[in-house]
């Protein structure tokens, strides 16, 4: 099963520390410049990666410790 993450950071250098340190959690990941999220979001950068359970609940505690604002969309099959 596919998610999408959402993850809203306001200020511009923690989005770009946040993105650091989840791609070193990620074996091999890619980065991209998404579009806008629902005419009102535009994000700084993107990360797609296939990672595993233990991964994904590292990377969820980073967005709670941080106390960042989050949601996951599930991803449509292809």
């Amino acid at each position: 099963m596919q998610y999408k993450y959402i993850i809203f950071i306001p200020d511009k250098k923690k989005r770009l520390k946040f993105a650091s340190e989840v791609r070193r959690l990620c074996k091999q990941s890619n980065t991209f410049i998404p579009k806008k999220y629902r005419h009102f979001y535009r994000a700084d950068i993107g990360i797609e990666s296939e990672i595993d359970e233990k991964i994904l609940r590292k990377i969820d505690a980073l967005i709670e410790r941080r106390g960042y604002q989050s949601f996951k969309k599930r991803k449509s099959q292809n």
